[in-house]
């Protein structure tokens, strides 16, 4: 969740995210639902810490 905030901060358009439901696959459908869920999860927590209302304001301020 964190690394597609970090791209969408260093300006990138689109982020891979197919490991993640490629893990979940194992688990059948069920599973991809549910790691695409978790990673969700990540990206809204990880805009919470940085004080980001939405996914579209990230932008190259919160990188260190």
């Amino acid at each position: 969740g964190t690394d597609i905030i970090k791209a969408k901060a260093r300006g990138a358009t689109v982020a891979a995210i197919g490991r993640a439901a490629l893990f979940g696959a194992v688990a059948g459908e069920a599973g991809v639902a549910k790691a695409l869920d978790i990673l969700l999860d990540e990206v809204v927590t990880c805009l919470r810490l940085c004080g980001i209302p939405r996914f579209q304001e990230a932008g190259s301020e919160i990188i260190a």
